[in-house]
């Protein structure tokens, strides 16, 4: 399935975060990815992500679906940084 949503997003030196504004499934979404600096040109990621939604699907579709979101967005991340 496919849900459409609009966010809002916040960016400040060590952190990005943002919330849902507005969704059709979804009823929440606010996610915190928060860097800190290891040194030696290495850095610790942290994601918090609190999903709310209206999914009508058993638990275990709506977990995967909730897994392929989370892994989508890390590894949106992971690809926007790399590159």
């Amino acid at each position: 399935g496919k849900d459409t949503y609009t966010l809002a997003y916040e960016h400040t030196v060590d952190a990005m975060s943002w919330r849902l504004v507005k969704g059709r499934l979804q009823t929440g979404q606010d996610a915190t990815y928060t860097l800190r600096n290891l040194g030696k040109g290495t850095t610790e990621v942290t994601f918090d992500l609190t999903i709310q939604h209206n999914l009508p699907l058993p638990g275990f579709l709506r977990g995967r679906v909730i897994r392929d979101l989370v892994r989508s967005t890390v590894s949106g991340l992971k690809h926007y940084v790399e590159g």
